[in-house]
């Protein structure tokens, strides 16, 4: 059983701030990351897992539940850094929480309580349970999602982007670029 993981920037690190509603560049970015994600689906992938925090990993957590209706077989994982990650949330962001750990089908703590290390800990556990990381990334050369990457990399993982750059094309490309971008990654 294949497994991917996502990580991603919060909603400052996006384009669209927080943005709720899917029209628009975030809209693009919705239908890509299903794209995304069916075609891994449909190429051996079974097991998903997001951070659960605010932003891309919500994003692609619904956007797993969504395709549960469709692929029936497949498993969401949430990666919880710590217990009280969502303290400091907004109350729809608490609530998207609480409807995404109700929905998930397996839920990992990786820190009993918060420390300036959980996040970076809970990070480094998805890439190490993942066979290949998607990766929604804006090109900062800093932060949690910059540390992923290159974390990613060093581990010899298979690496999937979605551009979320200032002049990306979210959902203009052609979506088989993935699947081949897994192909030719798991050669090198």
């Amino acid at each position: 059983m294949e497994t991917l993981c996502v990580t991603g920037h919060r909603p400052d690190g996006l384009p669209w701030k927080k943005q709720r509603d899917n029209t628009g560049r975030r809209g693009d970015f919705l239908d890509e990351l299903k794209s995304v994600i069916a075609l891994c689906v449909e190429n051996g992938f079974r097991h998903f897992i997001s951070g659960g925090a605010t932003g891309v990993d919500t994003d692609f957590a619904f956007a797993v539940i969504e395709l549960k209706k469709k692929y029936p077989f497949i498993t969401l994982e949430i990666a919880i850094p710590c217990p009280e990650q969502s303290r400091y949330w907004s109350e729809d962001e608490k609530l998207d929480y609480d409807e995404l750990l109700r929905a998930a089908d397996v839920t990992t703590v990786t820190n009993p309580y918060y420390t300036a290390y959980c996040m970076q800990k809970r990070n480094k556990y998805m890439v190490d349970n993942s066979d290949c990381v998607l990766c929604c990334y804006n090109g900062a050369t800093e932060g949690g999602t910059y540390n992923t990457v290159r974390y990613a990399e060093k581990s010899g993982k298979r690496l999937l982007f979605i551009d979320l750059g200032e002049n990306a094309a979210n959902g203009k490309r052609n979506k088989l670029e993935f699947v081949f971008g897994i192909t030719d990654k798991a050669k090198k």
